[in-house]
């Protein structure tokens, strides 16, 4: 297909020459000569629109070659980071741990002030009673 494109535009240039040729011999204002110049200017049209679509498929196939590299770049980053190594087994545990040891220090904290308050204070309720420490530490 490329060959019959090319053999094409050849074909136009040639004829774009003669019609160039033929004008100048041809007697100025004459209808020879208009009639020429309006096929000269269908002709550089077509040429014209020939370079213009070449161009086109140029730019897109350099986009495609453009985008294929950036996809093939994010998949290997994406790839490194899906990699699990201990770095990051030790992250995701300390993500866990971490929130959970605060969460249970505070409830020991919170419930022993609750105890002592009522052993020391002037007030018994149910609910001061019924209160536990936690057993992780002990």
């Amino acid at each position: 297909m490329d060959e019959d494109v090319v053999s094409l535009k050849e074909g136009l240039l040639e004829e774009v020459a003669y019609h160039l040729e033929q004008i100048d011999l041809l007697e100025n204002g004459s209808k020879e000569q208009q009639a020429m110049v309006q096929d000269l200017k269908l002709l550089v049209d077509a040429l014209n629109t020939m370079n213009q679509a070449e161009l086109n498929a140029m730019n897109e196939s350099e986009r495609r070659e453009i985008e294929r590299i950036k996809n093939e770049k994010l998949y290997e980053l994406e790839k490194e980071k899906s990699k699990l190594g201990w770095s990051r087994v030790a992250f995701e545990m300390a993500k866990v741990l971490l929130p959970t040891v605060v969460s249970i220090a505070a409830y020991e904290h919170f419930q022993r002030r609750i105890l002592e308050f009522e052993e020391n204070g002037r007030i018994n309720s149910t609910a001061g009673r019924e209160l536990h420490l936690p057993k992780f530490w002990k």
